[in-house]
């Protein structure tokens, strides 16, 4: 059977389950996972085996919102509280290390303003723009650092705006004249990718930060797929992710070309790419979404694929940029019964997550938290991986550690 066949026959099936799916998706929140700088340094604890977060963890590892009354929270040493600080006590969107890397930046949700603060919270906030964006509920960076690509939500609709700040007090902003379902910035110059609607069909499109110069280079009439731009020559696209769902990945070279498949059959399937893009980790949803699989995998077919002993989502790790195969992990004390990853970002299970560094290739693992009751997301770390940050699901505010 022919690519091409093969192609159309795994679209024919991916149309029929989103079709059965859609009223699920309708309803999901959308923070893709978010690319990182860490590595097996420093810690709050002790080196040993990373925990598998397996159900033979106690029971407030878990938590179900509907019987839930107040946050639960584990305990914090008085070493981990040396080194643990609230960044911003408000819920916070799009965290980012700024250009330079002494400073983390990021939007309030409320008023969509843009502040930055130092890596250690020390000396408090800083304002960098007064430009309202109500509602704002997801924003990424250009590698600049220059340009965000920002979404918010009214009551029946999605709004997109683009932002470039210099660096001084200079602000502009602007609103896309179509509304991106999906957005990446290239890893390595400030170009945007993004899927719009376009009649019956769906298109790719690379552009400027601010969407001037669009160029088509792949249609599809899939319409539920998500983009990333793992490589300065590669993008990825997948269909989102559920446990009562098989999801498509797949690559198209980011000069045009077809989409080659790389997986198409497995439940609730994620990925989140290492920063060189030659390798993805993934989730896959087993034993109807009450278990998790993950995998470490390689473009290179002659490379095996490598099954992970830790359960746990890819929007909880982050690959380190210093140490090839090195993942940050939020792991949960307790995954709780499923249906993952659905249950999770319908909000309606928390997790309280231990901190792990781990090196896939020898298995080393070192503690890094393990008090604070967080339902860990977004990691990412300062250039010199001397601190880590991540935000907090459970109220969106933004957290630092130190690591050195």
């Amino acid at each position: 059977m022919s690519n091409n066949i093969k192609l159309l026959f795994i679209v024919a099936i991916i149309l029929l389950i989103v079709t059965g799916v859609a009223l699920f998706f309708a309803f999901r929140q959308n923070p893709a996972p978010t690319g990182s700088d860490g590595g097996i340094v420093g810690g709050g604890g002790d080196e040993g085996s990373l925990p598998s977060g397996s159900n033979n963890a106690s029971n407030n590892g878990v938590v179900n919102l509907s019987d839930k009354n107040e946050p639960l929270t584990l305990p914090v040493s008085e070493d981990e509280k040396k080194k643990l600080v609230q960044l911003s006590t408000d819920p916070v969107v799009g965290p980012t290390i700024n250009k330079a890397g002494d400073r983390v930046r990021f939007f309030k949700q409320g008023t969509g303003n843009l502040f930055e603060t130092t890596l250690d919270g020390s000396g408090g906030e800083t304002r960098l723009s007064n430009i309202t964006i109500k509602n704002i509920a997801d924003a990424i960076w250009s590698p600049s650092k220059t340009y965000a690509t920002i979404s918010s939500y009214d009551t029946d609709s999605v709004n997109n705006f683009w932002l470039h700040t210099t660096g001084t007090s200079t602000i502009q902003t602007g609103e896309y004249s179509n509304t991106l379902l999906s957005s990446a910035y290239s890893p390595t110059e400030d170009k945007l990718a993004s899927i719009v609607k376009s009649g019956s069909q769906y298109a790719v499109s690379i552009s400027n930060p601010d969407g001037k110069n669009a160029k088509t280079i792949y249609t599809t009439k899939i319409p539920d797929f998500e983009i990333s731009w793992p490589s300065k020559n590669l993008f990825a696209l997948k269909t989102k992710s559920s446990a009562f769902a098989p999801s498509l990945l797949g690559t198209i070279p980011v000069g045009g070309g077809l989409l080659t498949v790389i997986s198409s059959e497995e439940q609730g399937l994620n990925a989140l790419w290492a920063p060189d893009g030659t390798h993805y980790l993934t989730s896959e949803s087993i034993s109807g979404g009450r278990d998790l699989k993950l995998e470490i995998r390689s473009l290179d077919a002659k490379e095996s694929t490598a099954e992970l002993s830790l359960k746990t989502l890819p929007e909880k790790c982050a690959f380190s940029k210093k140490e090839k195969l090195t993942l940050f992990c939020a792991i949960p004390n307790n995954i709780g019964s499923g249906p993952l990853p659905d249950a999770w970002w319908q909000k309606k299970v928390e997790f309280q997550d231990t901190l792990w560094a781990t090196d896939i290739l020898t298995g080393e693992s070192k503690l890094l938290l393990q008090g604070g009751g967080f339902d860990m997301t977004h990691l990412f770390t300062s250039p010199n991986e001397n601190y880590i940050f991540f935000v907090n699901k459970r109220d969106s505010t933004l957290w630092s550690l130190r690591l050195l």
